[in-house]
């Protein structure tokens, strides 16, 4: 399975695209993007987030995990499983 995978601090993911100007295209060739911390996030700025990660990319299976804690058969099989609608 071929795939590009970004990991995505959520709780500084929308101040990212200053410091590093080739986070946006990353994020819109990504097939998987991994938003991490996401207990450090209120339910709004989650949601945030996820429409910020959608707008740049509207294909990427989004995924959520905390502590980097996260199935790997999610990485590998994204269609079998998925951890958002």
């Amino acid at each position: 399975f071929d795939s590009l995978i970004s990991v995505v601090d959520g709780a500084n993911v929308l101040d990212t695209k200053e410091a590093h100007p080739g986070f946006l295209e990353q994020l819109s060739l990504s097939d998987i993007v991994v938003i991490n911390k996401v207990d450090l996030l209120s339910t709004k700025r989650l949601r945030e987030v996820e429409g910020y990660i959608r707008f740049l990319n509207p294909t990427a299976h989004v995924l959520e995990t905390s502590h980097g804690m996260i199935d790997t058969r999610l990485l590998l099989e994204p269609d079998s499983t998925s951890q958002t609608p």
